[in-house]
């Protein structure tokens, strides 16, 4: 993570650009909105209170503290995708190297086979 913005600047400076109501917020947190505030002036809260903010706002610390690039920047619910679609992929590719090495198992069994041998020396 960045070290040279800490989360409280980077929480303010977020809900600033996108014009969030901070009492909106402090409202899905169950905070006052002098509570609410405090969140700015925290170095590194805790990850539970960290996590509650994150999601309330639907955005990974990356994409907050700005370790993405613009054009790299995902939200929650796009890398949750992203992670699926990943997921998936990796997947296949187990199945596909499963079936190659169950090919490959029985060609090589077919070719130690003593029928195998026999009718490969005939020809």
């Amino acid at each position: 993570m960045n070290i040279n913005k800490h989360f409280g600047q980077a929480l303010k400076k977020y809900i600033e650009e996108k014009g969030i109501a901070i009492n909106k917020q402090a409202e899905k947190l169950g905070v006052s909105y002098q509570g609410y505030l405090k969140y700015f002036e925290s170095e590194n809260p805790r990850l539970s209170t960290k996590q509650k903010i994150l999601n309330s706002l639907g955005i990974t610390e990356a994409l907050l503290l700005g370790d993405l690039g613009h054009d790299e920047m995902v939200s929650r619910k796009d890398y949750e995708k992203l992670l699926v679609e990943k997921n998936q992929l990796l997947e296949e590719v187990a199945q596909y190297r499963l079936e190659k090495i169950k090919m490959l198992e029985a060609q090589n069994i077919r070719a130690e086979s003593p029928i195998h041998q026999a009718s490969t020396l005939h020809q």
